[in-house]
């Protein structure tokens, strides 16, 4: 059986960003995860967004009953990528919503992964 998730993060503010990108994998991330440890990502344009300034996305297929874990990073015009929101994991259970609890993403510049555990350096 397969179920969906929402997931729902802090915007970044920045005025070139055009969307973001969304890592999920079933595989705990290392603790300074960057972009090779996850399979590819799923893109999120703005234009797939119903509140950009609320940006809430839901991911359709998973297993239900497996653990998943989820990263946000944004991208700008040029495909530039910010560092790694916070890790999150679920269980995923039918209707499940969940805030990756961006801290200080829309402060973060767009220049690549950094980033240590669940906290943003």
């Amino acid at each position: 059986m397969t179920s969906s998730v929402k997931l729902a993060w802090d915007p970044n503010t920045e005025a070139d960003l055009a969307g973001y990108k969304i890592y999920m994998t079933t595989e705990p991330p290392s603790i300074s995860p960057c972009l090779s440890q996850y399979p590819p990502p799923v893109s999120v344009p703005l234009s797939l967004l119903e509140d950009p300034d609320n940006p809430v996305f839901e991911i359709v297929g998973l297993e239900s009953g497996a653990t998943y874990y989820f990263a946000v990073t944004a991208v700008n015009g040029y495909g530039d990528e910010s560092r790694f929101s916070n890790t999150v994991s679920c269980t995923v259970q039918p209707g499940m919503t969940l805030s990756t609890g961006m801290l200080g993403l829309r402060e973060i510049p767009l220049t690549g992964c950094r980033c240590h555990g669940d906290q943003l350096q």
